[in-house]
């Protein structure tokens, strides 16, 4: 039986999640990203805008950060749309 994770460790494997599409949004060039998100279910205004949804999910480290679900959640699918793991 594996032993379950501590809240912090949930944490901190969310924001590295978080950290690894960040740096996928600000170092993919713009129209391969438009059409990655293209097939993700994140808002169209972000697929419109992958700087400013990097901006976005940066916000995830401020500490106590209640939309940490929300915002991991959107991390994963644009690392899932990249083909990268998530």
């Amino acid at each position: 039986m594996t032993p379950s994770k501590t809240p912090e460790q949930v944490r901190s494997e969310r924001l590295a999640t978080i950290a690894r599409a960040v740096d996928h949004l600000t170092t993919a060039d713009a129209a391969t990203l438009r059409e990655q998100l293209a097939s993700t279910s994140i808002h169209d205004h972000w697929k419109r805008d992958p700087a400013g949804l990097a901006d976005l999910l940066r916000t995830a480290s401020a500490p106590r950060d209640t939309s940490i679900y929300s915002l991991w959640a959107g991390a994963v699918s644009v690392l899932r749309a990249a083909g990268l793991p998530a």
